[in-house]
C-alpha cells in the first residue's frame, strides 16, 4: 500500500516536473507570439490611423475642388452679367448712332436732290440755248453712249461673244413705235450725258424721279414707265450693276408684252437687249432662249430674209459659238450670209 502510495506521488511529481519543463519550453514560444499581436496590433492601428488621415485628405480634397468650381462659376456668373451689361450698352448705342446715321442721311439726300434739281434746271437751259440737234435714239430707247461703244457690224460677223455680243445693228431702226417718244428725248440725252461722265448717281437719280413723276391714270402710263425703265438699265449696264440690269430689262419686257402682245418689234428688241446683257456675263444658256424667240418675232413680222433677220441671226450664231452648238452655228450663219447676199445683190440693180 506504501509502495503504491510512493509511485503515485513521484508520478506525480514527474508529471509536475514535466510540465514544468513543458511551459519553460513553450514560455520563449508564448512570448514571442504575445510581441507578434502587439506588433499586429500597433500595426494595425498605425493602418487604421492613416486611412483615416487619408480619407480626411480625400474629404478636404473634394471640398477644396468643390470651392474652387464654385468659385470659377460665380466668376463666369459675374463676367456673364457684365458682357450681358455691356452688350445692351451697346445694343442702345447703335441704336442711337443708328438714328443719328438715318438724320444725316435723309439731310444728305434731301441736299443731293436739291443739287440734281439745280444741276438738270441749268442742263435744261443750256441745251435749250444749244443750237445742237438732239441724237435720234434707237429704236429700243437705248440711248446715244451705246452707240459710242456698240462695236461695227464687221467686227460683229468675225469676233466671239465672249469679247462681247453686238447689238447696235440687231435692233430694228425702221420701226416708229420702238423710238423714244419726244417728250423723254431731253431725258434721254441728259442721262446719257451724266453716263458719259462717269455721274451715274445722278443719271439713276433722274430716272427714278422721272418714274416717280409719271401720272399713273394716264394711258401712256405703262409705255412711258417702259422707256424710262429701259434708259435706267443702261445706266445699270454701264455700271457693271448686271443684275439691277437684268431685272430691269425683264420690268421692260414684261410691261412690253402686257400692252403691245408677245409679237411685237418693241419686245423683239427688249428680247434681244436681255440676250446681249446676258451674254456679256456669260449667261450664254439664258442667252440663247431670248435670242431666238427675238429671230422668230423678226422673221414673222418682217419675212425671213430682211436685213434685221440677218443681224439676229448672227447674235444668235455668236450663242452658239459659245455653247459648242456649231452645227446650229454654221446653220445661222449660212442663213445670214445668204440675206446679206442677196441684199448686195438688189443694192447693185438699184
Amino acid at each position: 500500500m506504501t509502495d503504491n502510495g510512493t509511485s503515485l506521488i513521484d508520478g506525480l511529481e514527474n508529471s509536475k516536473l514535466a510540465l514544468q519543463s513543458l511551459r519553460e519550453v513553450n514560455k520563449d514560444t508564448i512570448e514571442a507570439i504575445n510581441r507578434e499581436d502587439v506588433d499586429s496590433f500597433y500595426n494595425e492601428t498605425r493602418i487604421n490611423l492613416l486611412q483615416d488621415a487619408i480619407f480626411k485628405i480625400d474629404d478636404g480634397l473634394e471640398q477644396s475642388e468643390v470651392k474652387s468650381v464654385e468659385a470659377e462659376n460665380s466668376i463666369l456668373r459675374s463676367s456673364l452679367k457684365n458682357q450681358i451689361d455691356e452688350t445692351k450698352f451697346l445694343q442702345n448705342e447703335l441704336k442711337r448712332m443708328q438714328s443719328l446715321l438715318d438724320d444725316k442721311e435723309a439731310s444728305i439726300a434731301k441736299l443731293s436732290y436739291q443739287l440734281i434739281t439745280n444741276k438738270l434746271a441749268k442742263d435744261v437751259r443750256d441745251i435749250s440755248q444749244s443750237s445742237d440737234s438732239i441724237e435720234k435714239a434707237n429704236n429700243d430707247g437705248f440711248s446715244e453712249i451705246m452707240n459710242q461703244l456698240r462695236p461695227s457690224q464687221s467686227r460683229m460677223e468675225r469676233s466671239k461673244l465672249s469679247d462681247g455680243l453686238s447689238v447696235s445693228n440687231s435692233m430694228i431702226s425702221s420701226t416708229a413705235s420702238t423710238s423714244i417718244p419726244a417728250k423723254f428725248k431731253l431725258l434721254s440725252r441728259l442721262v446719257s450725258q451724266y453716263t458719259s461722265e462717269g455721274k451715274f448717281e445722278l443719271a439713276t437719280a433722274l430716272c427714278q424721279q422721272s418714274l416717280a413723276e409719271l401720272q399713273q391714270d394716264s394711258i401712256s402710263f405703262e409705255t412711258d414707265q417702259a422707256h424710262i425703265l429701259n434708259m435706267l438699265a443702261l445706266v445699270y449696264k454701264d455700271q457693271n450693276k448686271h443684275s439691277e440690269a437684268a431685272e430691269t430689262l425683264n420690268q421692260v419686257l414684261k410691261i412690253r408684252e402686257k400692252i403691245l402682245g408677245p409679237n411685237h418689234p418693241a419686245v423683239a428688241a427688249s428680247l434681244n437687249n436681255l440676250s446681249v446683257l446676258y451674254a456679256k456675263i456669260n449667261h450664254f444658256s439664258e442667252a440663247e432662249p431670248l435670242c431666238r424667240r427675238a429671230l422668230q418675232i423678226r422673221e414673222s413680222l418682217l419675212g425671213p430674209e430682211h436685213l434685221d433677220v440677218a443681224k439676229q441671226l448672227n447674235n444668235l450664231a455668236l450663242l452658239y459659238q459659245n455653247l459648242n452648238n456649231f452645227q446650229a452655228l454654221e446653220h445661222c450663219f449660212e442663213r445670214a450670209l445668204h440675206i446679206y447676199q442677196v441684199r448686195r445683190e438688189l443694192e447693185k440693180l438699184c
